[in-house]
């Protein structure tokens, strides 16, 4: 048999192959030839690169990056638009040195720069890293995690003009050297991005408050708290008067669990933000503000004083007091959109739930409403589940919307079957009214008595229905057309 001779491939093909291939592929490919050897640096770096610890490994990893961005006298440093440091600890000088050396050439392209973990860690391994992280000029996308204090000198004093910021700052209790001072605190630190920023993430400045003052934010869009303390909200509407996201993440564990002492210590929060917005703004409030998020306790002890698009209550509203919360809220921020997972309980008459919050002036503003509907963990099986959900017509019947989403889990109304534990039943009467309950004709029943409503979609998980565990209804035009698809967990059915 004759030797058979490989075809010879020509640099445009094995480039064509080298943009489409993993780094391992890409590197070897490199060895070829002079041509890959120059355009592979340029598909290695292009998804960013990822430097983390590896035990005994770290410093021959990165002496082997760092050799590699040096390599071709520097030219491979243009390629280099994101880097992901999760380096902590660097045993060599020489190879901290050289990666001083590295990052100072990376000013001209890099765009992202992400500390994975502890930044202060890293900037122990050598002073000139300090310096040499200011200098990234080009950097819009900043990521920062970090224990301590080394890290403010990185933020107070880089050249960046940033774009997004997400600032992660863990200290220990008895850390006594991050006392809070005046300018330690997000809107001093980033000033030099004033012009710039439109998003900003931070997580655990407790000690660090947020102060009012002078510097503003014009172009600051979305804002992401995560605190144990409630900040400021004065201070906030000053420092991004232009704001239109913003998410507050906040978890006190020393509230009381009372009702009444609970909303006590809540409403005393919101007063001194309600008094620190009558001292500070007079007639400033947020006017472009579209979306607020968060725990409801959180979204009420902030003291907000204007209409917003959207209101996301994150959490299950499962306590009275949550009820109470809601219904001043949907008062004072008059939403035209409006997230609710809550119990099917509170479809009741009772003062506060859910039909007499929407009965309320305020609440005509709304548009659309998303409900997810449970149920309490003590539900007898035999629950009222037929007159929750004529509560639900009845509660939302007025409201002028245009979008109606509802779904309900009735997951708690069912049991596995003794034998086979795949085979899930009903049980209770509520669970078999879930079972056979025409979701199709309730669907129907909200449009005939809601005029202005366009859009309705109901489901049910938990709970098999024959009839379609899912309904969607859209009323084409003026005159009533509709079009209406109903799924079944068996397949999809289209109804004229």
């Amino acid at each position: 048999m004759e030797d058979q001779i490989l075809p010879t491939l020509y640099a445009d093909v094995l480039l064509s192959i080298m943009e489409v291939s993993p780094t391992n592929v890409v590197a070897t490919l490199m060895r070829t030839c002079r041509t890959l050897y120059h355009e592979g640096p340029k598909w290695i770096l292009a998804e960013g690169h990822f430097i983390r610890d590896s035990p005994g490994e770290t410093d021959r990893f990165l002496r082997s990056f760092c050799l590699f961005l040096l390599a071709e006298h520097g030219s491979r440093f243009q390629y280099l638009r994101q880097i992901y440091l999760g380096v902590s600890w660097i045993s060599n000088q020489d190879i901290a040195e050289m990666l001083v050396q590295c990052v100072r050439q990376m000013t001209h392209r890099l765009e992202v720069l992400v500390f994975v973990i502890d930044l202060d860690a890293l900037l122990d391994a050598h002073p000139g890293l300090v310096d040499a992280f200011c200098g990234l000029s080009n950097v819009k996308h900043l990521q920062v995690s970090t224990r301590g204090k080394k890290c403010f000198p990185v933020l107070k004093k880089t050249r960046a003009q940033l774009v997004s910021a997400e600032l992660r700052i863990w200290q220990d209790e008895d850390d006594d050297a991050l006392d809070p001072t005046p300018d330690l605190n997000p809107i001093s630190l980033l000033s030099h991005s004033r012009e710039t920023l439109q998003s900003l993430v931070c997580e655990n400045w407790d000690r660090h408050h947020f102060p009012p003052g002078s510097v503003q934010y014009p172009a600051m869009k979305h804002l992401v708290i995560t605190c144990e303390e409630i900040p400021r909200t004065a201070a906030l509407v000053l420092a991004y008067p232009n704001l239109s996201h913003l998410t507050v993440q906040w978890d006190d564990l020393d509230l009381p669990t009372d009702t009444t002492l609970f909303l006590n210590a809540l409403n005393a929060k919101r007063l001194v933000n309600v008094h620190s917005q009558a001292n500070f703004l007079r007639s400033c409030q947020w006017k472009k503000l579209k979306e607020v998020t968060g725990p409801i306790e959180a979204l009420f002890a902030l003291g907000l004083d204007c209409q917003v698009e959207r209101l996301i209550p994150q959490h299950r509203i499962r306590r009275e007091a949550d009820l109470i919360m809601l219904q001043l809220l949907i008062e004072s921020l008059r939403p035209t959109y409006l997230r609710l997972d809550t119990l099917a309980e509170y479809f009741d008459e009772r003062p506060f739930d859910i039909p007499d919050t929407f009965s309320k002036p305020e609440a005509a503003e709304l548009r659309g409403i998303d409900i997810n509907l449970s149920f309490k963990d003590d539900a007898p099986p035999d629950a009222p589940v037929e007159e929750y959900m004529a509560f639900l017509l009845y509660a939302v019947r007025k409201l002028p919307l245009e979008n109606l989403s509802i779904e309900i889990d009735g997951e708690q109304f069912t049991e596995r079957d003794e034998e086979d534990a795949n085979i899930v039943g009903p049980t209770g009467s509520a669970g078999l009214y879930l079972h056979d309950f025409n979701f199709l004709g309730l669907a129907q029943g909200f449009l005939d008595v809601m005029p202005t409503l366009r859009k309705i979609k109901m489901e049910l998980t938990g709970v098999w229905n024959p009839g379609g565990n899912t309904v969607r209804i859209t009323r084409t035009d003026t005159e009533g057309e509709r079009t209406v698809i109903v799924e079944a967990r068996e397949g999809i059915r289209s109804v004229p």
